[in-house]
């Protein structure tokens, strides 16, 4: 917002400038004979003037600006989808479900150390050794 505010200022300061200039190149060939202005153009050129922008004109730039925008959108969020979440919470969420210590009583005692003889996977009461060794190293938990 507040480039574009720049950007409207430096066309209100390019069209003054260019009004004036426009306004100083024609007041000498007004005022002076053409063959006075000829013979004193090489002796010496005007200084330019001295640069003035009205406040007039940089407020109707500005508020030119502003309402050709819309209204600025609040960084901040507010009622009730704050409370809704957004998708980091949701993967954040997940992430601390899944890597919570999961209760030695239930089926998913050995998700953090899985029971296996090389590649053939151990299920049922023969996972037994298995499940203490997962709670000796604390892999799940009693309740």
């Amino acid at each position: 917002m507040m480039q574009s505010a720049i950007a409207g200022l430096v066309i209100a300061v390019n069209l003054a400038l260019a009004g004036g200039a426009v306004a100083s190149e024609a007041a000498p060939a007004a005022t002076a004979p053409p063959a006075a202005a000829a013979a004193a153009a090489p002796a010496a050129a005007p200084a330019p003037a001295p640069f003035y922008v009205p406040d007039a004109v940089i407020k109707q730039a500005i508020s030119d600006v502003l309402h050709a925008e819309a209204a600025p959108v609040s960084a901040f969020k507010s009622g009730p989808e704050i409370y809704s979440g957004d998708p980091t919470s949701a993967r954040m969420t997940a992430a601390f479900n899944q890597a919570r210590v999961p209760d030695c009583l239930h089926d998913n005692a050995l998700k953090h150390q899985p029971a296996h003889i090389g590649p053939i996977g151990v299920v049922g009461p023969l996972s037994l050794p298995w499940v203490i060794s997962a709670v000796l190293r604390g892999k799940c938990s009693l309740p």
